[in-house]
């Protein structure tokens, strides 16, 4: 057979070629993803952060609502007799932890604990897998039809292959209620209902503190009556939650756990300023330091922090044409500004960069997709956050020189690059979306 004479046209070729590499990275997600998240709902060693949620839920039922406070024996044999006995871990069974969060989620957990322990660990594993995937489809419903289903599903994968979803199913954590609540809040913002809004922000500060900052943001947005009405739920939910437990209950919270649990040090899963300082300037048990200055360490922390949070106030203050996706921008950052800022930013708290992530993308990829360069960074610091060290085991394994601070602290500097990104585009002066091409924003 002759082939050199061989027809052209008698091949066919698929004019969806170009489709391939990105059929290659959805499968990537979802194997990848897939995997993980089994692993993380299913796997040994899971809950260790929801069995204080059902400790919790269950001295609220029993009318012993001030013992979730307390760090002695009282505690763990009240979990014992919940049919709590620990946790699976590596190094054996840990004791479950004192409760760490404001007397308000003990409140909501309540339904849970009227469930065996093991059930309302799964149930509450699924609600937080459905409670992601609500909140990514709110953030991306009010686009245009056929831009809304590919940032639906770019959301979804991206949240599959996500590593600190993983971790935050894998220890039962509270983060993608939190997503949720974050996520209602944008949603009744975005339409000037300010109660609804004002509602789950105020739930997500009882969750969580660090959505404090949005109120800042919502002034400077000139969003005055959210600003005052999450503040008024704030302290209304605080007022309700005290007059069922008792005062001693917030008390106990602002004078005891929120001290204690304010800084996370040098801990390699720290993923803030204080983090990278703090591995940076003083001697730990992690990495090697340049020297030990605790007191600079904390200072440069501090003013970083503060420069982010102004700087990110400054661009969102800007107002154009495209206000509805420089609002969305803005919301977001705030949230990547918190994560710096904060003292004890541990990996699974960066869920919420999945915000920033698809509002980022969303802009690269609509609005100017010219910037293909900044578009390639933004997919390096999520692959970054994907992929790189998400067990324990690799980051105990690795060397502790110095120059390796850039490796443990390789999270934080990803994170550090998105917030920058997102400012650059909100400071630009190139609009966001060209609004005559694309009515859908």
């Amino acid at each position: 057979m002759n082939l050199s004479t061989s027809r052209p046209e008698s091949y066919i070729v698929s004019p969806d070629a170009s489709k391939l590499p990105v059929t290659l990275l959805v499968a990537i997600a979802v194997v990848y993803g897939g995997f993980n998240i089994g692993r993380s709902v299913l796997g040994p060693g899971r809950g260790i952060d929801f069995a204080q949620y059902y400790v919790a839920g269950r001295l609220v039922l029993a009318g012993e609502p001030e013992t979730m406070y307390d760090t002695g024996t009282l505690y763990q044999a009240k979990a014992r007799s919940f049919g709590v006995k620990g946790v699976p871990w590596e190094s054996g069974v840990r004791e479950v932890m004192t409760y760490a969060y404001t007397p308000l989620v003990a409140y909501l957990m309540v339904p849970l604990a009227l469930l065996p322990y093991r059930v309302a660990a799964s149930v509450f594993s699924l609600a937080s897998m459905m409670a992601l995937i609500a909140g990514i489809a709110l953030l991306v419903v009010n686009r245009e039809a056929r831009r809304r289903q590919v940032l639906l599903w770019s959301g979804l994968l991206a949240a599959m292959a996500f590593a600190p979803v993983h971790l935050t199913l894998h220890t039962g954590q509270i983060n993608c209620l939190l997503f949720l609540c974050l996520a209602l809040g944008l949603y009744f913002a975005r339409r000037d209902k300010a109660l609804f809004a004002g509602l789950f922000i105020a739930l997500a500060v009882h969750i969580k503190l660090s959505p404090l900052v949005l109120l800042p943001f919502f002034v400077i947005r000139r969003q005055f009556r959210l600003a005052a009405v999450s503040l008024l739920f704030v302290i209304v939910l605080a007022v309700l939650t005290a007059a069922a437990g008792g005062l001693d209950l917030y008390h106990l919270f602002l004078s005891k756990v929120l001290p204690s649990q304010y800084f996370a040090g040098a801990y390699y899963r720290n993923q803030g300023f204080d983090g990278f300082f703090t591995r940076l300037l003083t001697q730990n048990g992690y990495v090697q330091s340049l020297g030990d200055h605790p007191v600079l360490a904390r200072i440069l922390a501090s003013i970083a922090g503060v420069v982010v949070v102004a700087v990110t106030y400054l661009v969102t203050s800007r107002r154009a044409a495209d206000e509805s996706v420089r609002y969305d921008l803005g919301y977001s950052l705030c949230l990547v500004a918190a994560l710096l800022f904060q003292a004890k930013s541990y990996e699974h708290h960066a869920v919420l960069l999945l915000f920033c992530f698809l509002f980022v993308f969303e802009v690269l990829a609509y609005g100017q997709p010219d910037r293909r360069r900044l578009l390639m960074l933004v997919f390096l610091c999520f692959a970054v956050w994907a992929f790189m060290l998400t067990l324990d085991s690799e980051y105990e394994k690795l060397p502790k020189f110095v120059v390796l601070n850039l490796l443990y602290s390789g999270k934080f500097l990803a994170t550090l690059v998105l917030w920058a990104v997102g400012v650059r585009l909100l400071a630009g002066k190139r609009p966001l979306m060209m609004l005559n091409r694309d009515a859908g924003t």
